[in-house]
């Protein structure tokens, strides 16, 4: 039996809450139905996903038959003033997608973009409010209402209703169009969330796949689920191995460093944390360890989407070796520096005390004493001078300061020379020490003050690690175009381990607590002077104990014409020869005096370059020797001043400073320049040359 039209209509009226006092006829009642099944109709239209274009073209089509129009529209805001037909029902040919209208005062659209509430027109023909636009009248619209579309950042557009006929919009109407337009709003914004979404999601692809660093995405337990390339790389996997859950950060993760990696991910787990960041060992594919910077981050879930972890990937391996090297090279400073102050005090020692002793004499001291201090004291100036002279080649030669004075050198007497500097001290050790080299030439285009210094320092590290008693032997010979020096000694031998880094800087061969001291400087010379020659050096050692052997290869030249008769040494000339010694410290200016009155030479004294001047309102010297670092003026200014008046006097310079350490237009002053602390040949020598060339 059928329901009762009464008691329907009844129920109706409360459902839909009809005005009060209101009796709607059940066309009334069916037409309201209808409107609201069309809004819920497009809703889930919106809702499975379908296209704007769908949705619109089906709501200006239900618009119209529901509403009884002719004519109906949504338009879409333009940049500017302007807004696009871009669906439509009743319209002429070619104007849906084509036709733009204006959104100023003049349009209806534009009334309603400006106040954002329905606007119905009941008579076009006398609206005060706005004209309506050429289209409008165009087409004959006489009555219309239309609602603003909300957008998901303002207004989208509009939708309309228009019919040729006088109408009268009813409330129902106007709520009914604007249920439409929330619909049609609501799916543009979820249109515009989408976009955003795909643009986000093709953003976030694209730098996962092209990231520098590597990406992964983890479960909460540390499967990886995704890796992006880098992280593919950094790993030694291949990408697809790293997908799914098939390999857990843990067996990524050394295993000494995981148990902190579990507990920082258990923490960023249970909300403690929101992100952290941690250094790491990772295992590679290949059994390789490489140490990672990884940046772990915690991603909420979401319906359907469950908690995951989000780890950055940045390969520090090269980090953390520049780290690494920068402590050893600290620490190496470190004991450098400590190993100085012991270096420099061992030789200052003898010399302090000698020199107290001999202050302090009060008779005349026993001729044969006084020479073995002297000798001492000696021995001990040449010894703190090469520790010197040590530091300061290894520098010049790492900045590309240091000048070879090639030419064709006979390696045989550069041996000679190096075995007479360290034969004194073999002799005191009763070491013996032998030369085992061929009759014929070796030959080699090379700086022989440098050669000769890298066979002297190789000879004294074998005296000077050999035992009392042992054996130290230098053999030469040519081999394949090369000439070949061998030191070998049997003394204390070098641990293998220390071999590598032997001709490294401040490295002395694993020897800091036993055996000889020394600041290691020597061999990292003697390797960097080798290869200005052209040549290089090895050492061998089968262990503690059982001694060393350094070889060193240099390119063989060939040997020069028969040696000219030496020319004879240039003779002083007669008399007193007056000098002028421009030096600011005291001690040093009295030890020069002493050196230069046993030379046959009268020396003046002159604190600075100005008592210099003055001085020169006497006697001319007939020589000039000029400290550079004076306290009013530098040497070099000085002596070009001096220059300007002394024009045939020999001007010498005297600097703890190498000539390299200046530019040659500095140096060019000076006749010769001399390092100090000149010995009395290397002074005689000197005075000498400058005396015979300006004689």
């Amino acid at each position: 039996m059928g329901e009762n039209p009464s008691s329907l209509s009844s129920r109706l009226l409360s459902r839909y809450s009809f005005d009060p006092g209101e009796n709607p006829s059940p066309a009334e009642v069916e037409s309201r139905l209808k409107q609201q099944a069309v809004v819920a109709e497009l809703g889930e239209m919106g809702l499975r996903g379908a296209s704007l274009e769908t949705l619109f073209d089906e709501a200006v089509a239900v618009l119209a038959e529901v509403l009884d129009v002719e004519l109906t529209k949504v338009l879409k805001l333009l940049p500017g003033e302007g807004a696009l037909l871009v669906s439509g029902v009743g319209w002429g040919e070619g104007l849906v997608g084509e036709a733009v209208v204006p959104t100023g005062w003049g349009s209806q659209a534009g009334y309603t973009l400006l106040y954002e509430e329905p606007v119905i027109a009941a008579d076009l023909r006398t609206e005060d409010r706005f004209t309506g636009p050429d289209l409008l009248h165009e087409h004959g619209v006489i009555s219309g209402m239309s609602v603003v579309i909300q957008g998901h950042d303002g207004p989208y557009g509009v939708v309309g209703v228009h019919s040729r006929r006088e109408r009268q919009f009813t409330q129902y109407d106007v709520n009914f169009l604007k249920g439409v337009a929330n619909v049609l709003g609501a799916t543009v914004q979820r249109a515009a969330t989408e976009a955003a979404l795909r643009r986000s999601e093709a953003t976030f692809r694209e730098i996962f796949s092209h990231a520098g660093v590597g990406i992964a995405v983890l479960d909460l337990q540390g499967n990886i689920l995704e890796a992006n390339p880098a992280y593919a790389e950094i790993t030694g996997y291949a990408q697809e191995e790293l997908t799914d859950g098939a390999l857990s950060v843990r067996q990524l993760i050394h295993p000494e460093d995981w148990p902190s990696a579990e507990v920082a991910m258990a923490r960023l787990r249970d909300g403690e944390v929101h992100d952290c960041s941690v250094e790491k060992r990772l295992v590679r594919k290949d059994g390789g360890n490489a140490w990672i910077q990884a940046t772990v981050t915690l991603r909420p879930g979401d319906t359907g989407h469950p908690r995951q972890f989000i780890a950055l990937l940045e390969d520090i391996t090269k980090r953390r070796e520049a780290e690494e090297t920068l402590a050893e090279a600290s620490r190496r400073k470190d004991e450098f520096l400590s190993m100085l102050a012991h270096e420099l005090r061992n030789p200052l020692t003898p010399i302090a005390t000698m020199g107290e002793v001999l202050a302090s004499q009060r008779e005349p001291m026993d001729p044969a004493r006084l020479r073995r201090m002297a000798a001492t004291i000696q021995r001990q100036s040449t010894h703190l001078t090469r520790i010197v002279d040590d530091l300061l080649d290894l520098n010049r030669i790492k900045t590309g300061r240091i000048d070879l004075q090639k030419e064709v050198v006979d390696l045989r007497t550069v041996a000679d020379q190096a075995a007479e500097s360290v034969a004194a001290a073999a002799r005191e050790n009763e070491q013996s020490l032998e030369l085992d080299l061929p009759e014929a030439s070796l030959t080699t285009e090379g700086d022989p003050v440098r050669l000769t210094q890298i066979l002297t320092n190789l000879l004294d590290n074998a005296v000077k690690y050999s035992d009392p008693g042992g054996e130290v032997r230098l053999t030469g010979f040519r081999d394949n175009g090369q000439v070949v020096i061998r030191v070998r000694d049997t003394g204390q031998g070098i641990p293998p381990e220390r071999l590598p880094r032997l001709f490294d800087d401040f490295d002395r061969g694993g020897l800091r607590n036993a055996g000889p001291k020394g600041l290691g400087l020597g061999l990292a010379v003697v390797r960097r002077l080798v290869e200005l020659h052209g040549g290089w050096v090895e050492a061998r050692s089968p262990g503690p104990g059982q001694g060393s052997e350094f070889t060193v290869h240099l390119p063989a030249a060939e040997a020069n014409t028969p040696d000219q008769p030496e020319a004879a040494e240039p003779a002083l000339r007669e008399g007193v020869h007056e000098v002028l010694m421009v030096e600011d410290d005291p001690d040093v200016a009295q030890s020069l005096s002493f050196l230069l009155e046993d030379l046959g030479y009268h020396a003046r004294h002159a604190g600075s370059g100005e008592q210099a001047f003055d001085m020169l309102q006497g006697a001319a010297p007939e020589l000039v020797l000029i400290d550079i670092g004076l306290p009013d003026q530098s040497g070099f200014e000085v002596a070009r001043r001096l220059r300007g008046r002394l024009r045939d006097t020999p001007l010498v310079a005297l600097s703890g400073h190498a000539p390299t350490d200046f530019s040659d237009e500095s140096t060019n002053v000076f006749d010769e320049y001399l390092l100090k602390p000149p010995t009395v040949g290397v002074l005689r020598k000197a005075l000498e040359q400058v005396e015979h060339e300006g004689g």
